[in-house]
């Protein structure tokens, strides 16, 4: 549903260990690691994975909506429970109009009311559709290409904002490779039987959103097999995993006006004008060859297969929210052949991990009222700190390590910031309106907020937005099980404490 482009790091590992671990009765906790539940039938040096875990995933048979399950899982588990209470609350009681309880109570009855979702069909989405069908040239269809980003779907490529990756102390734009709808370029081009396997169960999905969009078979069929080989080829021009995580080759900054003279075969200004977003002073272009690619197939590629395109992009993306036959359509390729999943998940579980996400902070703001209070996060806070503390004596201690280089090392960590919980300021979702009678809309309108609140952190010094509390808020959300590191902007968030519930009597 939101995109994003994180880059993920370990370094809260230890924290969020420590976090889940803290106890003030530590005589209550088990040892970590029991030598019973060891394998000892099988041979570590053959197969170690199961030698560890054969016993505890004998214990713990995967469910059926599940595609991975581990003792991190159980613990997401619980906390749906415990925001299935506050999600009742806010459903069921009486809630002030405009707060973000209504918001909340609102998105999620919207979702659970599946009749209404039937009715609806795609109409919600026919303002977008239309756009697809008057169609008529390469410049309109970046144009529309950049009206989507603002809807939080990303063809071709993402628009963004982040810290820049060799100056952290500012923000840059940036353009990634995306536009496909299999999870991995791989998929298309591999030829092993699985791949080819995956290949047909995507043309039949194809084929089925367009049929249920009110084509008839023959037509369908012509229509998602002009999308596989189109998507085909982005998928060769695209980056592999390994390429892309070479920060060099994925590195290459240019001023805003340089873009239409480096990559002319794109309408740039056509594409900035449909995300109504100013061309940037700078920009990173993550993938230059993919871009080049996309400019060459923008005028070679034939109408008709942009419309195709485009109109199974945007089904594709939102059948989660579309009625019953288009999201068993989607759970056909997606949870079963892809994930290996038997079941989809109980409906209360999608649509309050949507709303849960649409919502991030607002809900969190009522999970921190009832699982996660000030003292405790007064703690974490000093638990960081107290390691943050450590680092600095083991620092000060190294024999390898010169003097200027532990002067380095120690203004490093000083900088480091330390996001526990919930952000000291709860984001403003006042002008978000949720409707209680369409789903889709409230995606549409959730999306629309989001993007432009990602494209509202200016690209202007770091120490500036610091200055103005216009930093970025945590990736994720208070109720959100996670510990992360942002590895450039120095930031570090171990907030799994209250993610995960867990409170210190325990």
């Amino acid at each position: 549903m939101k995109p994003l482009l994180p880059k993920a790091g370990v370094l809260a590992a230890a924290i969020f260990i420590a976090s889940c671990s803290n106890n003030s009765d530590r005589t209550l906790q088990k040892p970590t690691l029991n030598v019973n539940d060891l394998s000892t039938e099988l041979d570590p040096g053959n197969d170690f994975y199961r030698y560890v875990n054969k016993s505890w995933m004998d214990a713990n048979p995967m469910p059926d909506d599940k595609s991975r399950f581990g003792w991190f899982d159980i613990l997401l588990e619980q906390n749906r429970e415990n925001l299935k209470a506050i999600f009742t609350e806010v459903t069921t009681g009486e809630v002030k109009h405009g707060t973000v309880a209504q918001k909340i109570g609102d998105f999620y009855n919207s979702g659970m009311d599946t009749l209404a979702i039937e009715k609806e069909g795609l109409s919600k989405l026919t303002f977008l559709l239309d756009k697809v069908d008057a169609l008529k040239s390469s410049d309109d269809v970046i144009e529309l290409c950049g009206l989507l980003q603002s809807y939080q779907l990303v063809p071709l490529f993402a628009y963004y904002v982040s810290a820049d990756e060799k100056n952290s102390k500012m923000n840059i734009a940036g353009l990634w490779q995306t536009g496909l709808g299999l999870p991995d370029r791989d998929y298309y081009l591999e030829d092993d039987e699985n791949s080819e396997e995956i290949r047909k169960a995507y043309a039949t999905f194809l084929t089925s959103i367009f049929t249920l969009s009110g084509d008839n078979d023959k037509t369908a069929e012509q229509k998602a097999s002009d999308v596989l080989t189109f998507e085909k080829g982005l998928a060769k021009a695209s980056y592999t995993r390994l390429q892309n995580r070479d920060p060099h080759l994925t590195y290459n900054k240019i001023d805003g006006t340089q873009l239409s003279k480096t990559y002319s075969s794109i309408n740039w200004d056509a594409f900035f004008r449909g995300m109504s977003q100013p061309v940037p002073a700078e920009i990173n272009v993550s993938q230059t060859a993919y871009v080049e690619y996309v400019g060459e197939t923008l005028n070679s590629t034939s109408i008709n297969t942009w419309k195709n395109y485009l109109e199974s992009l945007i089904i594709r993306s939102f059948t989660s929210y579309l009625p019953k036959a288009y999201t068993d359509a989607s759970f056909e390729l997606y949870g079963k052949t892809i994930q290996g999943r038997s079941e989809m998940e109980p409906r209360w579980k999608r649509v309050q991990g949507v709303t849960s996400s649409a919502l991030g902070e607002a809900v969190g703001q009522l999970f921190v009222e009832r699982h996660f209070p000030e003292e405790a996060k007064t703690k974490m806070v000093n638990l960081v700190e107290n390691l943050r503390v450590g680092f600095s004596q083991r620092i000060e201690k190294l024999e390898w390590m010169s003097t200027d280089t532990k002067v380095k090392a120690q203004d490093k960590l000083a900088a480091i910031k330390v996001k526990v919980g919930y952000p000291n300021k709860w984001r403003d979702y006042s002008t978000l309106e949720v409707k209680p009678d369409s789903y889709l809309e409230n995606v549409l309108a959730s999306n629309q907020f989001d993007f432009a609140f990602s494209m509202s952190f200016p690209i202007i010094p770091f120490i500036l937005l610091t200055h103005l509390n216009l930093l970025p808020k945590l990736v994720y959300s208070p109720q959100t099980g996670k510990a992360y590191t942002k590895d450039n902007s120095s930031s570090m968030d171990p907030h799994s404490r209250s993610s995960l519930s867990l409170d210190y009597k325990s």
